[in-house]
C-alpha cells in the first residue's frame, strides 16, 4: 500500500510529478507468467509530465492466466480522458486491443507556458492488433475527432483509419473537416 508518495522527489526527475496513492497485491505458483495473478489500483493526484499539468490519474491494472487488463481516467483542469485495454501475453505474438476517449482536453492550459497552443481536443479511438516488433506487427488504429478547436480553427468531425503489416502502414481513411 503506498499513500503520500511523492514521485517528484523520490524519482529526482523535474520531468514528473505527482502524489501517488494505491495499492497493490501479487500471487502465484511458481514464476511462469500463466500462473502468476497480480492487480493495483493507483491514483496520482498533481500529475505533471514534461511541464504538462494533468490532473488526477487514476489506474486499475489486472494480471490473471497470461492476460493483462488495464482501465484508467484522466480528470482535471485538463479535461478528461478515459482508457482501457487488454494485452494477451500467452505465445510467442502478444495481442492487444485498446480504447481511448478524451474529452475537452484544453491544450493551452496543459502546456505550462505555452499560450499561443489553444484549443479543445475531442476524440475517441481504438487499436487493436498483434505483435510488438514492427517485424510481427499487424494492427489497425481507428481515431475518430469530434467536434475540437486547434487555436483558431474550429474542427467539426474527422477520421483517421490506418493499419500495419508486413512492416507498412495502409491508410484507410485520413479526413479533417474544418469551419
Amino acid at each position: 500500500t503506498l499513500s503520500g508518495f511523492d514521485l517528484g522527489q523520490w524519482l529526482a526527475n523535474k520531468d514528473l510529478a505527482g502524489v501517488v496513492a494505491g495499492t497493490l497485491e501479487a500471487r502465484g505458483n511458481g514464476f511462469a507468467l500463466p500462473d502468476i495473478a497480480a492487480k493495483t489500483e493507483l491514483e496520482v493526484r498533481s500529475t505533471e509530465i514534461h511541464g504538462w499539468a494533468l490532473g488526477t490519474v487514476a489506474m486499475h491494472w489486472r494480471l490473471e492466466k497470461s492476460v493483462a487488463v488495464v482501465d484508467g481516467r484522466l480528470d482535471g483542469k485538463v479535461g478528461g480522458a478515459n482508457w482501457s485495454g487488454k494485452v494477451g501475453l500467452q505465445g510467442k505474438r502478444p495481442t492487444y486491443e485498446a480504447r481511448i476517449a478524451i474529452k475537452d482536453f484544453d491544450v493551452g492550459s496543459a502546456a505550462s507556458g505555452n499560450s499561443a497552443m489553444k484549443g479543445k481536443l475531442n476524440l475517441q479511438g481504438t487499436l487493436n492488433g498483434a505483435g510488438f516488433t514492427l517485424a510481427n506487427m499487424n494492427a489497425r488504429a481507428d481515431v475518430r475527432v469530434l467536434p475540437s478547436s486547434l487555436g483558431t480553427v474550429g474542427v467539426t468531425d474527422g477520421r483517421l483509419d490506418a493499419s500495419l503489416r508486413d512492416r507498412r502502414v495502409a491508410i484507410g481513411a485520413a479526413k479533417l473537416r474544418t469551419t
